[in-house]
């Protein structure tokens, strides 16, 4: 790559750069210059084809795409500082605080986006904000998303802006790190999607919230289940994951994790997590509030508790664990496994000892166990399930159905049983009480209903007392059954809301909300 600049004694000076070359060895008296040589290379020791197209498309920029250019192929001191002050501005806030009238300016702004580890390119950004009227907006705080991009004439982008609500913060963080009974809920959010029965959700939500005393809120969202999004800490900050899975797993390297429930499952995580749905998502919580990770997890294969003695702990998906060894390109050895789990606990803003990991049956855990009250932990008992539909009190389950049930449920247990077992077990040894309620799920099965009791929000309404809201089933009797059992074990309140279409999707009331 040859090019020519203005040294720092206005000197013209032809320089010559190539793949191979070594960066420390790379000066060329232009501050400015190698200011942005710093920028481009990051940690890399050697010039790469990468660098060099990054290179050529800023030096385009700054001779003919600023407002500063002159198009003579020669970088000057002024393009040069312009092209800094530009990739500086990526980093610009975008968020705005309407209730201070506060406002948003149109700014320009260079990208250096890497498509893969062996191709990166540069561009010119025209952010235009004045299609955001902040006059019609609710007081709070804002995020100016890309709503489009358009290439102009002389290879400019020009970005409009939409603006996206930020979320609030949750002001009682150790009340409202664990998902059982113990908390009190303000807030219920949804995401901001009308598809897959959502109104109808948001409408019963709502109607619940009147009778407990909470509000509900929709959120922007690339998809309904914004549960996997992002992790609350028990120190109020949000933990938000860096990779989607795509970027760092395969198909493959998912089975091999997996390899325990084949024969149940083969469904791995992440079907959320993907095309950076998570990454836009984290765009609405608020930057002091965000956490950033090394490890990968999601919000369902977590599980936030209170411990016995009221200290925050976690429950997670020991899948989890395989999981963060490909994020943070580690191999499987029995000390990276313990630099993994060090680091997931770090990351939750936790010790070690307080994280407590269960084996899966299928990809998250919060399919089959709830925490309830302190030290307490929802398991699911199938045996319990299985003798519900034997005594036939489901009357308005048909035969067919009940007997197919019962197979299906029967073959299951016998899988299921080592993998429980153990995580009884494990959860046992951490100080949990173990409290059986009846499982009728069957995962990857499609011959069966999708009935799912387990997967619920809790928590504690200074109007009504204790509260659980799960799945509804299509079986009244049945619906009513698992509400004694668990209103025998503490809870005072169980709603059941309309979750069907998405139970046939995999996922359920707590899969599609997040709390505060």
């Amino acid at each position: 790559m040859d090019f020519s600049f203005s040294d720092s004694s206005n000197k013209i000076v032809k320089f010559h750069i190539e793949q191979g070359s070594k960066w420390n060895d790379i000066k060329t008296n232009n501050p400015a210059l190698d200011s942005i040589f710093n920028k481009v290379r990051g940690q890399d020791e050697v010039v790469t084809q990468k660098h060099i197209k990054v290179l050529e498309n800023l030096i385009n920029i700054g001779d003919k795409q600023t407002d500063v250019s002159d198009n003579n192929q020669i970088l000057s001191h002024t393009e040069a500082n312009k092209i800094n002050e530009l990739i500086s501005n990526k980093d610009k806030s975008r968020i705005i605080d309407t209730s201070k009238g506060e406002t948003l300016q149109n700014y320009s702004y260079i990208d250096i986006m890497e498509i893969n580890k062996d191709l990166a390119f540069a561009a010119k950004y025209n952010v235009d904000a004045s299609s955001v009227d902040t006059s019609n907006l609710a007081p709070g705080k804002y995020y100016m998303d890309t709503q489009k991009v358009k290439e102009t004439k002389n290879g400019d982008l020009n970005e409009s802006i939409e603006p996206l609500k930020m979320q609030d913060k949750a002001d009682n963080p150790t009340n409202n790190w664990s998902e059982g009974i113990n908390r009190e809920i303000r807030t219920i959010k949804l995401a901001d999607i009308d598809t897959e029965n959502m109104q109808t959700i948001e409408n019963e939500l709502r109607y619940i919230g009147m009778e407990l005393g909470f509000n509900v809120q929709r959120v922007h969202s690339g998809d309904v289940w914004i549960e996997d999004y992002t992790i609350r800490r028990a120190d109020k900050k949000v933990y938000v994951q860096q990779q989607t899975s795509g970027e760092f797993i395969s198909r493959k390297e998912k089975l091999d994790i997996i390899t325990s429930r084949h024969d149940i499952s083969t469904s791995g995580m992440a079907a959320a997590a993907v095309d950076g749905k998570s990454k836009d998502y984290a765009k609405t919580v608020l930057p002091e509030e965000q956490v950033k990770s090394e490890t990968y997890l999601e919000g369902g294969n977590v599980l936030n508790t209170l411990k016995s003695d009221g200290t925050p702990g976690a429950v997670i998906g020991e899948e989890s664990i395989g999981y963060t060894l490909k994020s943070m390109n580690l191999e499987n050895t029995p000390e990276n496994v313990e630099i993994a789990k060090n680091k997931i606990a770090q990351d939750l803003g936790l010790k070690p000892g307080d994280v407590t990991y269960v084996p899966q049956i299928d990809f998250h855990i919060d399919m089959f166990y709830h925490p309830l009250g302190d030290g307490e932990m929802a398991v699911p008992d199938y045996d319990a399930g299985i003798e519900m539909l034997k005594q036939g009190n489901i009357k308005s389950m048909d035969e067919a159905t009940r007997q197919n049930m019962i197979k299906k449920l029967e073959e299951l247990k016998s899988k299921a049983d080592p993998i429980l077992k153990k995580a009884e077990n494990n959860l046992s040894k951490s100080g949990y009480k173990i409290v059986k309620i009846p499982c009728f799920s069957v995962p990857n099965d499609y011959t069966v209903p999708k009935i799912n009791f387990m997967n619920s929000v809790g928590g504690t309404s200074k109007k009504a007392g204790t509260f659980l809201i799960t799945n509804k089933s299509d079986y009244p009797e049945l619906n009513d059954a698992v509400a004694n059992v668990y209103k025998k074990n503490g809870i005072k309140n169980v709603y059941f809301v309309s979750t069907e279409p998405l139970l046939q999707k995999g996922g359920g009331i707590d899969c599609l909300t997040q709390e505060i």
